[in-house]
């Protein structure tokens, strides 16, 4: 007995795209291919069937009496073949979990989060979002997050408190920006949430200072400390090398900060694994000496 003939769902695609144009350039573009490759793909279909589904003209193709038949069948076996792939696809895997972290907690916190995370959910993709805790917050209202680790002041977040951490200032071991006459202070600005906070203690303090460096992204802050030219706000765990925590006693204190974990108010149950293991690992990532 002889086996029953397998089509090509590619094969198929060309060819009803081929039918649709009336001409094979027009299907190769539709499909992302070369002419020559469409044209290719409609030879070995009509030598799979052992038949002439296309009359050929110099700026024209349609379908044959042959081609005729096999066009209805052909659009009903790609459908099934697309519904099958969509259905298994969506039992089998979950879209990537949307995850934003404020940018001056990315270095510290998740490496070690999404690396314990992943030896027990391989099969779950994050796409990670570092922006300031004012940006996660509007993004994660508009649904664009599932879940935000932001920094917030102590008991000021709407979010769940995961952990407290004291504000600091830093800058160049050693060196001398703190000494300045007036003292640079670098703050990112606008969405930037020790930008209040620092401002306010400065003010308060007396002491001669200048703002500089407001392009909204911790990068620019982060060359300007490197170059001994300023200080800034950091998370006492979270002052990003070669820079350190600066123990000058004339800079004034600054408030208590915590980690708030945020939800979106429709998150997936693959994302409440995320986030429950986000409540677990994180405390414990954060106390530990870097």
């Amino acid at each position: 007995m002889s086996r029953p003939l397998s089509l090509d769902v590619n094969l198929l695609r060309t060819f009803v795209a081929v039918a649709n144009a009336g001409q094979i350039t027009g299907a190769a573009t539709s499909l992302n291919m070369t002419q020559s490759a469409a044209s290719q793909q409609m030879t070995r279909l009509e030598q799979l069937l052992g038949l002439k589904l296309l009359d050929r003209s110099p700026n024209k193709v349609r379908l044959s009496q042959d081609g005729d038949r096999l066009y209805d069948a052909a659009v009903r076996l790609i459908g099934l073949n697309d519904q099958i792939v969509a259905d298994i696809t969506r039992r089998t895997s979950n879209p990537d979990i949307r995850f934003g972290v404020a940018y001056d907690l990315l270095e510290r916190v998740v490496p070690p989060l999404l690396t314990s995370f992943r030896q027990h959910h391989q099969d779950h993709g994050i796409h990670l979002v570092g922006l300031p805790s004012e940006a996660l917050c509007k993004l994660l209202s508009e649904g664009g997050l599932d879940i935000a680790v932001t920094t917030d002041l102590a008991g000021a977040s709407a979010g769940e408190a995961l952990c407290a951490d004291r504000l600091v200032w830093a800058g160049l071991p050693n060196g001398s920006a703190a000494t300045h006459q007036p003292i640079k202070v670098a703050l990112a600005g606008g969405y930037d949430r020790f930008t209040g906070p620092a401002s306010t203690a400065m003010e308060r303090s007396g002491l001669a200072w200048r703002q500089i460096t407001q392009a909204g992204d911790l990068g620019s802050v982060l060359a300007v400390l490197a170059a001994d030219l300023a200080i800034a706000p950091f998370l006492s765990r979270a002052v990003p090398k070669p820079l350190a925590a600066l123990e000058a006693e004339h800079l004034p204190a600054l408030p208590l900060f915590q980690i708030s974990l945020q939800l979106n108010d429709t998150l997936p149950a693959h994302a409440r694994q995320f986030a429950d293991h986000i409540r677990q690992e994180l405390p414990n990532i954060w106390a530990e000496e870097q």
